[in-house]
């Protein structure tokens, strides 16, 4: 009888371990969206300072004359390609797959850094052409908008190379993926972030 009380009681246990995880993993993703919410609200503000004053009349660059959509294109095909392989290295973890994932998201650090390579080469190009954060109140606002976007960028990619050296050592598996999963939601807001950038920086001049 001892026996089977015991075995009721673990079971108990188990059973509130798992409430318990379940809870936990809620409650860490809630903290992700808030914060997600958060930077919604900063980027919007942003954004709308962009469009209230980028095209004031001022001397120096303007809008229409300095920017071109070379290399903002190529740079959002690029983000929307890593978005990809982020899903893939989440869809390889959970199959418990951690070398697959470790190689879907060292392709998405990689084209998170190759966007930054290709964002410093567009900003090397604005120097060249006069275009400073200093020059006029459009470059203020240009460089203030796309700067914050680039260095959510090297956020996302110093993150993964952060989890791609925890995953080798066996921090991840099919039973432990949320923070891969936390790490993919950033990474897709930051992509959703720059279609907006892209659609109101190079679009609407």
């Amino acid at each position: 009888m001892a026996t089977g009380t015991s075995s009721v009681t673990d079971t108990t246990s188990h059973a509130a371990a798992a409430v318990e995880h379940e809870g936990m993993i809620d409650t860490r993703k809630m903290g992700v969206w808030t914060f997600l919410g958060s930077e919604v609200i900063f980027f919007g503000a942003l954004i709308v300072t962009y469009l209230t004053l980028h095209n004031r009349p001022t001397s120096g660059p303007t809008a229409h004359e300095s920017l071109s959509l070379l290399i903002p294109t190529i740079n959002t095909m690029i983000l929307l390609i890593s978005s990809v392989a982020m899903v893939m290295g989440l869809a390889a973890l959970r199959d418990d797959n951690v070398k697959g994932m470790i190689r879907w998201i060292l392709v998405t650090a990689g084209l998170g850094t190759l966007f930054l390579i290709l964002k410093g080469v567009e900003y090397y190009e604005h120097s060249q052409e006069g275009l400073t954060p200093a020059v006029n109140v459009f470059g203020s606002v240009y460089y203030t908008l796309t700067g914050f976007h680039a260095l959510h960028v090297l956020i996302g990619v110093l993150w993964m190379l952060a989890a791609v050296g925890l995953a080798s050592r066996g921090r991840f598996s099919a039973r432990n993926y949320i923070p891969i999963e936390i790490m993919g939601l950033y990474w897709h807001f930051v992509d959703l972030v720059w279609v907006a950038v892209f659609m109101v920086v190079y679009l609407i001049r």
